[in-house]
């Protein structure tokens, strides 16, 4: 059986929907090849060795994540020594493609493919690398294969140097997992008031900010409930309801498991995510399969699924009014027979096209090319 080595920043339990989808496709694919990662040790506690799924993970401490870098290269330098991998796997041009950078430089004969998963502006990515801009943009060159999660970032990869044609492949959605067994008979789902859900982690990019400040062009009866599991945001958007007076309206509920997402999709009536930047977007698909309406802004890969009034609402980037006018429409009595037929295409889509069996197969014949 053919080996590959993967190196992802994160990998379970610690991943969002970008870690997640690698190892969901590893495991499916554990007939056909034999997987190993090399991830970051994020908490002392976790096992430097262990079997997570169908992969063996390595995890390896740094005092900071580019310390991850240089002892994840040692560690894939040794195990190679041992196993000799068919291939290496990339989740992400960061850290990862850092080790799966200098791993090419010493072993340039084994192909690499690179996964784009990035959310990031790339203004943001570009001064993140700093200094290392020229092996960064090296990374794309040396790469085999590039398989980029959205056309947004396919565009990117051709951008930053890579000379072939980037394989569009999405990330994937548990369509049974996320499916409400119990769906509303009502709107709201409770009877009264109605909820604003979003599942993002409280950083910049997911423009929390934005959906504080549109409440208070909303009913008094509309609130806001994040269930994101990470972010360093939370005393600041706090401090921001309370300035704009709707600090009764905004519920932030950290530190949730990730088996406890789809429950709190089912409690929500709005998914409401006005992004600054995106990758893909997981949680949008997760909430259309939850039969929610999803309000979302036309940036990066997310206009690949959500087209305007077929399978979703776009509002303008940082602009609290325009995202209120999609909610209002959406609440409207007079609007839920068009609000409802949007909720079931945007299911049949996602069912369609992005569950995870599709995203397998395509991942299949990406790594029989590549090997």
């Amino acid at each position: 059986m053919k080996k590959i080595l993967i190196f992802s920043l994160a990998w379970y339990p610690f991943e969002s929907g970008g870690e997640a989808a690698p190892r969901i496709i590893a495991d499916h694919l554990s007939d056909e090849y034999d997987f190993d990662v090399v991830t970051y040790r994020f908490k002392s506690e976790w096992l430097p060795v262990e079997k997570v799924g169908s992969a063996t993970v390595y995890r390896v401490g740094g005092p900071t994540k580019y310390g991850y870098i240089i002892r994840a290269f040692f560690k894939a330098c040794a195990l190679h020594r041992k196993n000799k991998y068919n291939a290496i796997w990339s989740v992400m041009a960061g850290y990862s493609g850092g080790v799966a950078y200098w791993f090419k430089r010493f072993h340039p004969k084994i192909p690499l493919l690179l996964t784009l998963q990035e959310g990031d502006p790339v203004e943001h990515i570009l001064r993140r690398v700093g200094i290392f801009r020229p092996w960064f943009l090296d990374l794309f060159k040396r790469a085999y294969a590039v398989q980029a999660i959205s056309n947004y970032l396919a565009l990117l990869a051709k951008d930053l140097g890579f000379p072939g044609v980037p394989a569009i492949v999405p990330n994937g959605v548990d369509i049974e997992k996320f499916t409400n067994p119990n769906p509303p008979m009502q709107f709201p789902r409770n009877g009264k008031e109605i909820v604003l859900i979003n599942t993002s982690r409280l950083v910049h990019k997911n423009a929390h900010d934005v959906i504080i400040r549109a409440l208070k062009y909303l009913p008094e009866n509309v609130i806001y409930k994040n269930v994101a599991q990470q972010g360093d945001l939370g005393e600041e958007l706090l401090a921001l309801a309370k300035k704009e007076g709707v600090s009764h309206r905004v519920f932030l509920l950290p530190g949730l498991s990730l088996s406890q997402i789809p429950a709190w999709l089912w409690e929500g009536d709005i998914f409401v995510r006005p992004s600054r930047s995106e990758g893909l977007g997981s949680s949008f698909l997760e909430a259309m399969v939850a039969r929610l309406p999803v309000v979302a802004t036309p940036v990066g890969g997310i206009p690949d699924f959500l087209k305007e009034r077929m399978t979703g609402f776009f509002c303008k980037v940082d602009d609290p009014e325009s995202l209120s006018e999609q909610i209002k429409f959406i609440i409207d009595p007079n609007n839920r027979p068009s609000v409802s037929r949007i909720i079931d295409s945007a299911f049949s889509m996602v069912k369609e096209q992005y569950s995870w069996q599709t995203v397998v197969d395509s991942m299949s014949k990406i790594f029989s090319k590549l090997l």
